[in-house]
């Protein structure tokens, strides 16, 4: 079996095993697992499809708390660095990050480097963690506390003050299996990680800052 094909079985029995979803989801999702193992790229398409076909069945709520994404500083250059900005970085982020480690105050740096785009994060990456879980936490230690195994620190954190999220109308709800499948999450367990929530898309109106957490 190809890790293409086993990493597909895997999402789908992450789909299986959630017993917050809905029992015809589950089933409809394990009959995907032998086609996950003969085509994978075909059993993936049609977890994506069961995917869009779910989440408008699943409740949205107003925050109640502020909120912070995580994320590595090559997938801030790769997804949030500013266009003007990219190509004196072209390669890959490495350059990005010695160039950050050479800044007195690198979240400044980070800032002035982020992407004026409207949208800060596609709703399909939107996981979010309250702020204040992530207190005192230096990068190795959010890893862990994040489950972010194999995610090269330091990170970049997005801070959402509840003031923010709610003028923008930002709604969350818990994670499900089927959010999984876009990034191919497959570490992900129900629960895992504590007040974890995910979003429609999140808009850079929403952001009241931004860390460096090495």
């Amino acid at each position: 079996m190809t890790d293409v094909a086993a990493e597909v079985q895997q999402l789908v029995q992450i789909v299986v095993n959630d017993a917050a979803l809905p029992l015809c989801v589950r089933r409809e999702a394990a009959t995907l697992a032998g086609l996950a193992g003969r085509q994978p790229g075909r059993a993936c398409e049609r977890l994506e499809d069961l995917r869009t076909r779910v989440l408008p069945d699943l409740a949205l709520h107003e925050p109640e708390r502020d909120y912070a994404r995580c994320v590595s500083v090559e997938t801030f250059w790769r997804h949030h660095l500013r266009p003007d900005r990219k190509p004196y970085f072209r390669a890959d982020h490495r350059p990005y990050l010695g160039y950050l480690l050479s800044q007195p105050d690198p979240a400044v740096a980070i800032r002035a480097d982020l992407s004026t785009a409207t949208t800060l994060i596609p709703a399909e990456f939107s996981w979010l963690v309250p702020l204040d879980h992530l207190a005192g936490l230096d990068g190795p230690a959010i890893a862990r506390r994040l489950q972010l195994r194999g995610s090269m620190q330091p990170f970049v954190v997005f801070v959402f003050p509840l003031g923010r999220l709610l003028q923008s109308g930002v709604t969350a709800r818990e994670p499900r299996g089927i959010d999984t499948i876009p990034a191919k999450l497959l570490q992900w367990t129900p629960g895992g990680v504590s007040g974890e929530r995910i979003d429609r898309s999140i808009p850079l109106v929403a952001l009241g800052g931004v860390q460096w957490r090495p």
